[in-house]
């Protein structure tokens, strides 16, 4: 089988791991196959391992993706696996299944308890279940609910138990098997389960605050780089207009200062013209015999 399963390892992508932990932990020879995704190859991987597997669902597509694919496989893959168009409620009462894979399936499904429990039903004694469901929501999902452990648990507590639990970055692997069959010593721990989801629910914190909040901050720092530059570039240009408008009211002063300046000296100008003048006229009148006659009269009348 490690092989098959090193084939899927060559790959790269979240799937194949969830594939090659799926493979790894199928129990038995007779597997059910009950998945919900196109791209899932493990059912031709356990054929190849000569395990017998029935691959069943309601969604065509899936089925015929399937059968393309394992016209590529040899005749003796090909006998090892049967696919069907049909549900888990329509098999087979006396049917018993070693592992029952449900890979992202229990997403679509609104009554999990009432699911889990046909699933049960079709368990051989040591069989187990195997479930694979994304971690979280995902943008673009179309799920009926996302996965909280509290809930699972509850829905499980009465007929089976956590065999072995499996966390990644964007799903988590969970292996039941039924209480009535079960070692306390197989017990997976509640504890372990609860450190195990707190490692992941950490790495995934890391990984959102290193990979995200620096990616959003960085729009947010340019926004606001953009602001300070506007206000700057705002301030810039009211303080070029009123420095404009104070070089403009000095020259007007100037102007003004300097025709009042040339109007000042034209009039002294015009003044002292006119003393000029009359000093002259007054020495010519007083120095002449009838200014000096009329120069006396007036300063007997004073």
């Amino acid at each position: 089988m490690n092989n098959n399963l090193n084939e899927l390892a060559n790959n790269s992508g979240e799937s194949i791991n969830k594939n090659y932990w799926i493979c790894k932990n199928a129990f038995g020879e007779n597997i059910l196959d009950i998945s919900s995704l196109e791209s899932d190859s493990f059912p031709i991987t356990l054929a190849k391992e000569n395990k017998r597997v029935l691959s069943i669902s309601l969604e065509k597509d899936r089925i015929d993706v399937l059968s393309e694919k394992l016209k590529n496989e040899p005749e003796c893959v090909q006998k090892n696996v049967e696919c069907r168009i049909t549900n888990l409620f329509n098999l087979e009462n006396n049917k018993l299944f070693d592992s029952i894979l449900l890979d992202y399936s229990l997403v679509h499904i609104t009554d999990m308890k009432r699911y889990l429990m046909q699933v049960t039903n079709k368990l051989s004694i040591e069989g187990r279940i195997i479930i694979t469901l994304p971690l979280g929501i995902k943008k673009g999902q179309n799920l009926v609910s996302p996965f909280y452990f509290e809930d699972f648990l509850n829905e499980i507590k009465e007929k089976l138990y956590i065999k072995e639990i499996e966390y990644q970055e964007d799903w988590v692997g969970i292996v039941l098997m039924q209480l009535e069959h079960s070692d306390k010593n197989d017990n997976l721990n509640l504890f372990e389960v609860i450190r195990k989801i707190e490692q992941i629910l950490y790495a995934k914190e890391n990984t959102f605050f290193a990979n995200n909040v620096q990616q959003e901050m960085k729009p947010v720092t340019i926004e606001v780089n953009k602001n300070i530059d506007e206000e700057i570039n705002k301030y810039k240009k009211l303080y070029l207009i009123a420095k404009k408008e104070k070089i403009q009211l000095q020259e007007e002063l100037l102007n003004q200062y300097e025709k009042e300046t040339k109007l000042l000296k034209s009039i002294k100008n015009e003044n002292t013209n006119k003393y000029d003048d009359l000093q002259r006229k007054y020495n010519a009148l007083s120095k002449s015999k009838l200014g000096k006659i009329q120069l006396a009269y007036w300063r007997r009348k004073k």
